[in-house]
């Protein structure tokens, strides 16, 4: 009897996570007013470290979109964080950014 072959969907066969860009962005001051950053389809990953908490989400466009009842958050200090980002909810991909405390963060961004 002749071995079956294993076949992979062609998202499974090209299942590459790379790169050819790495860009460091300018240091943001995330307050009570959303800052947004273009990250556009060119980019797979966000490298993030805030200094304070700060929520975070994912939009098509730079206007506000945060909702601090529902969206999530990340934890300020010395973690560096690497979001994936979404490439099926349009070509134009911001990341949108709100302070969670009482104190704005500093955030340092990469984009890869």
């Amino acid at each position: 009897m002749a071995k079956r072959e294993i076949s992979h969907s062609v998202v499974e066969a090209l299942n590459a996570d790379t790169s050819a860009q790495y860009d460091v962005q300018s240091v943001l001051t995330i307050s009570t007013t959303t800052q947004a950053i273009s990250v556009g389809s060119d980019y797979s990953y966000v490298y993030i470290l805030p200094d304070n908490d700060i929520y975070f989400t994912w939009a098509t466009s730079a206007s506000d979109a945060i909702n601090t009842s529902n969206d999530l958050f990340l934890i300020g200090g010395t973690n560096i964080y690497i979001l994936r980002v979404p490439q099926g909810i349009g070509t134009s991909v911001y990341l949108q950014m709100q302070r969670k405390g009482g104190t704005d963060s500093s955030v340092r961004t990469s984009l890869a």
